[in-house]
């Protein structure tokens, strides 16, 4: 039983470290090739003039620019327009590259940004059922060794996603960058519909959807603080910020815990004071429409974008 037992653990010591080693080589190899195709991006725009960026996570990945340059020109406004999503951005994340994005000289730079942006990423998980053995448990002792630890180690930061750094990977294997020229980090077909999820799925989403996280308060925040310098820098290189909060299914948001809606609005609060700058509340904007890909994506549409047109809306204003 003892040797049975001992090549279980065994076993399962190497496939982990296997699986780690895997994990770690993929998010290195990402972080370096993302900076490798911003270096490129900005260089290849280099000699545009008149851009406007669109900045922020997935949330943003369904704003076409094409629809929204063809509303600036009917405006009298000649813009070419770039979707700058990239999965799960934040803050933190998009301030390390912050000089390729300026020294590319934008007119504008439109940042969406939700709750989740300042959020610690790891969820806070139901409690685990106490058991009746006598032995400690030994999950809850290897996460209280790992929340110990002061490491570069992947595996040990509170980000730590392998659904995300695989999704990830398989992106960058299966697109072609060539093709998505106005959307070059997420890669999005804005020449094809995609199909808006059914009411029944929408609601099961948003139970999967609505975990708990902690968002710090302002003074901690580390996003925040990420933030306040982007725009800082941004504003002293002349570039004009168009602040706006994601929009977001209702089914989601009334599952969302009061906790996370109290210290985002603390937030929003702290990001206008110390900014000045307004902050466009999208929200609950859309949530009776047919139009989602899920709880917190609106689905890409080559037809009319009711979300691409408002956000076309509110940089004309801001150019007047």
């Amino acid at each position: 039983m003892k040797k049975i037992l001992l090549t279980i653990f065994t076993s399962f010591i190497i496939s982990f470290t296997i699986f780690v080693v895997l994990m770690q080589t993929f998010h290195d190899q990402q972080d370096e090739k993302l900076f490798e195709d911003e270096n490129f991006f900005y260089e290849s725009i280099q000699d545009i003039e008149n851009k406007i960026f669109l900045v922020g996570g997935s949330h943003i990945s369904s704003l076409n620019p094409f629809f929204i340059e063809e509303y600036l020109a009917e405006n009298g406004k000649d813009f070419e327009v770039f979707n700058l999503a990239k999965m799960a951005n934040k803050p933190q994340y998009e301030i390390k590259n912050l000089d390729l994005l300026i020294s590319s000289e934008p007119k504008i730079v439109v940042y969406c940004i939700s709750s989740r942006d300042f959020a610690d990423i790891q969820s806070v998980n139901e409690p685990r059922i106490k058991s009746d053995q006598p032995l400690p448990d030994p999950l809850s002792l290897i996460d209280t060794w790992f929340n110990n630890q002061n490491t570069d180690l992947l595996i040990l930061e509170p980000g730590f996603s392998p659904k995300l750094i695989t999704l990830k990977e398989l992106l960058g294997v299966t697109a072609n960058p060539d093709d998505y020229i106005k959307a070059p980090f997420f890669r999005f077909d804005y020449k094809r519909d995609f199909n808006a999820m059914p009411d029944k799925q929408l609601k099961l989403d948003s139970i999967a959807a609505a975990k708990l996280v902690n968002i710090r308060p302002p003074g901690e925040n580390r996003d925040l603080s990420s933030l306040k310098e982007i725009i800082d820098r941004l504003q002293q290189n002349n570039i004009k910020v168009i602040l706006f909060a994601s929009p977001q299914h209702k089914y989601l948001y009334d599952l969302v815990d009061d906790s996370e809606k109290i210290a985002f609005k603390k937030i929003l609060t702290d990001l206008h004071d110390t900014t000045n700058l307004e902050i466009h509340l999208f929200t609950h904007k859309y949530s009776d429409l047919e139009i989602w890909r899920n709880t917190s994506h609106i689905a890409v549409s080559k037809s009319a974008s009711i979300f691409s047109i408002d956000i076309a809306k509110l940089i004309v204003e801001e150019l007047k």
